[in-house]
């Protein structure tokens, strides 16, 4: 991933906006005002989790891993990991459905993936969503391995998170007229 997509993203510019925001409502000691501006911070956490990037590459290699489940540690569950190589050299991606982005196919992602695995000339556009974190341990959905899929997943999620922000400005900017 490039440095721009990770560091200059549209997240942290909404995260700098909503900061300042507070940081007014604070000073003008418009309490109604901060607490949309609290709401709307604690809401940009679930945006930025789940944001949608776009990568190019092909497929170098297929695993299944069995770890421990998060809910109980001495339960266990296979998961899938997919390793590509590509713009963002080289990359890890778990590979499970997702109630978010209505993600229904792992098995067939997987399929495809190990199917075209080690082939450069099968590179594809690949669509995945969250962050890799190597102190938890997290690594990117992969959503899909079609482009045409991929813009669907980015538009309706901006979409989506530009209706939830702008519902919550309208509700700010109200909050701050005077009341008669």
């Amino acid at each position: 991933m490039s440095f721009l997509y990770n560091y200059l993203s549209l997240g942290l510019v909404l995260l700098a906006v909503l900061l300042l925001l507070a940081w007014r409502s604070l000073r003008l000691r418009d309490f109604r005002a901060l607490t949309i501006v609290v709401a709307a911070i604690v809401l940009w956490v679930p945006f930025e989790m789940s944001r949608p990037f776009v990568g190019h590459g092909y497929v170098t290699g297929t695993e299944v891993r069995r770890v421990e489940r998060s809910t109980s540690p001495r339960e266990t569950e296979d998961v899938d990991f997919i390793y590509t190589r590509g713009w963002g050299g080289d990359q890890q991606f778990r590979n499970e459905d997702s109630w978010l982005f209505l993600k229904r196919n792992s098995d067939d992602v997987y399929g495809v993936a190990k199917s075209i695995e080690g082939k450069p000339e099968e590179a594809r556009t690949f669509i995945a969503t969250g962050v890799r974190s190597y102190l938890a341990s997290w690594h990117p959905n992969l959503i899909s391995l079609k482009p045409t899929l991929a813009w669907v997943v980015f538009a309706s999620h901006y979409l989506f998170w530009i209706a939830v922000f702008g519902g919550l400005l309208m509700t700010y900017l109200r909050a701050r007229r005077p009341v008669d």
